[in-house]
This record gives C-alpha cells, sequence and structure tokens, in this order.
C-alpha cells in the first residue's frame, strides 16, 4: 500500500512551492503446513515487510544513538550481579528499553537521525510520521541582479529537500528473555519481542541545495548548482552505523551556433549545439562501529553512570573526490544525419591509501545515419 499526497503554493507570481508527502508498507505472510511420518501436522508461519516514508532528517546523528544506548545500558545496570537487565527484579527500571535490543536500536536511530519531535505511529510502531518534501522555484530575479541583469532574458533560482526513512520488519519464531550476552564486563539479558526490524536507513537530500539557471540575451544558457546529501544506515546485525555524505558543484554552459557552415559542405547550413560542463564532488564514508564503542564503556574500571564521562571512537573514513569535465559539439546535418564529438576528463583522488588516484581522457566521435523504409 502508498498513500501519496502533493500540492502547489503559488506564494507569489514567480515564486512557487511543491510539497509532497508519502507512505507505504507492505506485508508477506508465508503458511508452512508438514505432514509427519507419524501423520500429524506441522504449522510454520513467517512474516516479513517493508515500511518507509517521506521525512525530515535533520537529527543531531551518531552521538545521539551512542549517548542514548549508554543511558538505557546505565538505567538497567546491577552492578552487584554483573547483569544489565531491564526487569525490575533485576535491578531495571522496566521501561522497555534494552541497550543493543533490536527496538531500541530503531528507536534511538529514529531520534538521532530525524529528531526528537518525529514520533512512531502504526500497529508495529515503525512509521514516522510523513513529513513533506519540497521544491522551491524563483523566478524572474534578473530584475534583481546589478550591473549583468540587463543582459539577462530570464534568471531563476531553485531549491529542493527530499527525505526519506526504510525499515525493513521480521516475525519472530522465539520470543521472550534470552539467555545472556556479554558486553563489557557485565551480561546484557535480551527480551525479544514479537517483531524486530531487520535494516534501517535514512536519507537526507538537497537535490539541489541552489541552483541558478539563467538565459542570457545572446541565448547563452548558463547553470550552476551546489547539491548536498547524506545517507545513513544501521547494520542491526552489527550494531554499525554507516553515514555516507556527498556534496558536490556543477556547471554547465550551453549555446547553439544558428545557420553554421563546415568545410567541404558549403550549401549546407544548419545548428552547431555546444555544451560545456564541469564540477567537483566530495564523497565521505563515515562507518561507526557502535557496539564497539558501548563494549568499550562498560569495560572501563571505575566505571561512572555518566554518559557525559564517555566518548566513542573515531569512525573510519574512506571516500574519494571526484573531477569531472566535459566537451560536447553535435551537428545535425538533416533530419537522418547527426554527428557528435564528445570529450570526457575525470580524476578520482581516494582518501583512503589503499587505492591510488586516477585520471581518465575519452574521446568519442560519433556519426549517425537513420534509415526508414516503408
Amino acid at each position: 500500500d502508498k498513500l501519496a499526497m502533493g500540492t502547489k503554493l503559488n506564494l507569489f507570481s514567480n515564486l512557487s512551492v511543491d510539497l509532497n508527502w508519502s507512505t507505504e508498507w507492505d506485508e508477506r505472510v508465508t503458511n508452512n503446513i508438514s505432514l509427519t511420518p507419524g501423520g500429524d501436522f506441522g504449522t510454520t508461519l513467517s512474516s516479513s515487510g517493508n515500511i518507509g516514508s517521506s521525512v525530515w532528517a535533520f537529527g543531531s546523528g551518531y552521538r545521539s544513538i551512542f549517548e542514548r544506548q549508554l543511558q538505557a545500558a546505565f538505567d538497567d545496570l546491577n552492578a552487584e550481579e554483573g547483569i544489565i537487565s531491564d526487569m525490575p527484579e533485576a535491578g531495571g527500571n522496566g521501561d522497555g528499553r534494552i541497550v543493543l535490543n533490536r527496538n531500541t536500536l530503531a528507536e534511538d536511530f529514529r531520534y538521532a537521525y530525524i529528531g526528537s519531535g518525529n514520533k512512531a505511529i502504526g500497529k508495529k510502531g515503525y512509521t514516522p510520521i510523513p513529513m513533506p518534501n519540497w521544491r522551491v522555484t524563483w523566478s524572474g530575479i534578473e530584475k534583481m541582479i546589478p550591473l549583468i541583469g540587463n543582459a539577462m532574458s530570464a534568471a531563476s533560482l531553485t531549491h529542493a529537500y527530499q527525505g526519506n526513512y526504510r525499515l525493513g520488519w521480521n516475525l519472530n519464531t522465539i520470543t521472550g528473555i534470552q539467555d545472556g550476552q556479554g558486553l563489557g564486563a557485565f551480561s546484557v539479558i535480551n527480551n525479544k519481542g514479537v517483531y524486530e526490524p531487520a535494516s534501517i536507513n535514512v536519507e537526507q537530500r538537497f537535490s539541489p541545495l541552489v541552483q541558478l539557471n539563467i538565459t542570457w540575451e545572446s541565448k547563452l544558457r548558463t547553470q550552476i548548482s551546489m547539491d548536498r546529501s547524506r545517507t545513513t544506515s544501521l547494520a542491526l546485525s552489527s550494531s554499525t552505523v554507516t553515514e555516507r555524505t556527498s556534496q558536490g558543484l556543477n556547471a554547465t554552459i550551453n549555446y547553439t551556433f544558428r545557420n553554421l557552415t563546415i568545410p567541404f559542405f558549403p550549401k549546407i547550413k544548419n545548428n552547431v549545439d555546444l555544451s560545456i560542463t564541469g564540477g567537483v564532488a566530495d564523497d565521505t564514508e563515515e562507518k561507526f562501529n557502535l557496539g564497539q564503542d558501548i563494549d568499550e564503556v562498560l569495560s572501563t574500571a571505575d566505571l561512572i553512570p555518566d554518559v557525559n564521562q564517555y566518548d566513542f571512537n573515531d569512525p573510519f573514513v574512506t571516500g574519494q573526490t571526484r573531477i569531472n569535465a566535459s566537451l560536447n559539439i553535435g551537428y545535425r546535418f538533416s533530419q537522418t544525419v547527426t554527428s557528435n564529438f564528445e570529450y570526457t576528463f575525470t580524476n578520482v583522488s581516494p582518501k583512503s591509501s589503499a587505492f591510488p588516484p586516477r585520471t581518465n581522457h575519452e574521446i568519442r566521435f560519433n556519426f549517425r545515419i537513420a534509415i526508414q523504409s516503408r
């Protein structure tokens, strides 16, 4: 099932805002029936599904999930018995929150990367309240640009945001209190619920963060834009958080030379399309090991139950910086015959010493003939 809603607000004659909400969910149920040699029937029920929602992903980040998980451990810690259990009879506070429990991790991940104001809804409590994505278009700004504004026939600014949250879940065949698992100097008593998340990720994308489109009086068309995005995923099996951020600057120039002749074909006068593009992008991936960070704190000899006393390890960082540029010249001899010349330059500089930098130069020439028959 999917629900989507959109609207357009014309705030002024030259300023409009597009808003879009969406949420979706699916569920798959399988019932396996088997017959034993003794004539008895056995039944195994399995269920899984996914949820998705448009969100405002403006949370504070990894520090928040680290501190909330560590606080959950401190709240249920029984130093005398050497255990961490949410059960009141074992020294816990009975709030249902258990350190490194998958449902607690999902709650803290949503809090850390979406924000404290967005509560979960639905029977399983996995769906964030849908918030609108937006796109803002402001046209006619050439009248507001001093000096060079008179040389423009049209200019506009564009800004857009898109945020998405996705979670996959499974039905547990084994539920209830589990055997203790070592975490630091303690044993954690987990309590598995009927449903557990299997995968979680959230995306924050400004595409573009800002984009300026200009058509000049000479018919030259230029575009310059900045993009920024962050995609965060939580691997529940290893309690690992991965943040991938990307930001870039791109520029494009387009121009059409009209009624141009070329050597050897002086009687043919057609248009030549010129396109020049260039850009630089910086991609970074940071991997945090939440389970290891919590384990190291709980291994401290003189443990102080105050989250402000501890910090997490620096993440493992990889990524690359990319520089791209291209030149494209196209000529149309007729409706059926076209040619195209393209040069592309790419430079990649990895942030990890395990990979060497590389530079690519590509030159392409295309000559196309369209043959039609009736």
